[in-house]
């Protein structure tokens, strides 16, 4: 079966707010990478990727720059204290302290983007900052730019969050950014 992104022409994403969603393993990362490279391939240059993901050594994510070249004409941020919770903490506590430690470091980036926008963003593992973290600041980031890319896990295979409820509020706020976007793809593993 082919990847439901060789259907979509990257021109018809331009000007438009696209959100990526699947499980573990669905190919997220990878189909954002796809889509920069078509981007610049188009030439288009005036880009911001934030990667949220944790390293690809937890068994979970993975950075863009882990799994491909970042071109140095555009703008790549990530902060490399990004710890998954739901894969590292042993407790509800210690699941709540991953969170809100990944929620402060990644707020930073959102942040910069704000203060230096540019006209194509693209956000890696958007949950990774929703754990404990607020649409509010994600939102803005989206209005801002006039091109929106950005994945999410959106999934089963991570329910569990030792009862701390991450996962439910991940979910609740991934539903309400799908409000935002024009453009919602599912990636779905074969």
């Amino acid at each position: 079966m082919q990847d439901s992104l060789d259907y979509i022409d990257v021109k018809n994403l331009i000007g438009k707010r696209t959100l990526i969603l699947g499980d573990v393993g669905a190919g997220k990362t990878l189909a954002t990478i796809k889509l920069i490279y078509k981007l610049l391939e188009l030439g288009y240059t005036d880009i911001t990727i934030i990667d949220m993901a944790p390293s690809i050594k937890y068994g979970v994510g993975g950075l863009i720059c882990e799994l491909a070249k970042i071109p140095n004409n555009i703008t790549y941020i990530f902060s490399k204290d990004i710890i998954p919770p739901r894969s590292c903490g042993r407790n509800a506590k210690e699941t709540l302290y991953y969170a809100k430690r990944n929620m402060m470091s990644l707020k930073k980036l959102l942040q910069y983007y704000l203060e230096n926008p540019t006209e194509i963003l693209i956000i890696n593992d958007l949950s990774m900052y929703l754990h404990k973290g607020g649409i509010g600041v994600i939102s803005k980031c989206i209005e801002v730019s006039k091109t929106f890319i950005g994945n999410s896990y959106y999934g089963v295979k991570l329910a569990f969050d030792h009862g701390s409820g991450i996962s439910r509020r991940e979910r609740r706020l991934i539903d309400k950014l799908m409000e935002l976007v024009d453009m919602i793809i599912f990636k779905v593993t074969v």
